[in-house]
């Protein structure tokens, strides 16, 4: 169902497994490489994605020159030790600089595997916890201070 890949729910099969996966569990799995969706209806394939799914390098140099690094808090990782994170979750079309934000190995791991999320605020973006905590996702860059 489309609405299973867009909230993460329903399961995911991956190429050469015998064993289905949860779609949250493809997610986390296929963050930083590449993977083309296939919504079926029972065993009928409806609709397949996009292959771009990763950011270019325009588009990560453009993201530099924004953020200059990890915006986590007080993190201090620098860009070249960033990945590029889809904001809302990838749905085959939304690979753009407006749903890119580059989060150090740590923190893009946290934001997964622990379940938070990105919300617009009115001052910003902030990571939310499930439990609430909130952290300002903030540039470092000497251009937007």
């Amino acid at each position: 169902q489309a609405a299973d890949l867009k909230h993460g729910t329903g399961f995911s099969y991956l190429e050469g497994q015998t064993a289905f996966l949860s779609t949250a569990t493809a997610q986390r799995l296929a963050c930083d490489t590449g993977w083309l969706p296939v919504l079926v209806n029972g065993t009928t394939p409806i609709d397949v994605g996009n292959t771009q799914r990763l950011h270019t390098p325009r588009q990560r140099i453009a993201a530099t020159s924004h953020w200059n690094g990890c915006p986590w808090g007080d993190c201090d990782r620098p860009p070249t030790m960033t990945e590029m994170h889809h904001i809302e979750a990838w749905d085959g079309t939304n690979t753009t600089l407006d749903n890119g934000i580059p989060l150090c190995r740590f923190h893009h791991m946290q934001l997964h595997n622990n379940h938070w999320h990105i919300h617009q605020q009115p001052h910003g973006l902030t990571a939310i916890s499930p439990t609430g905590d909130e952290v300002p996702l903030r540039p470092k860059s000497p251009f937007t201070q």
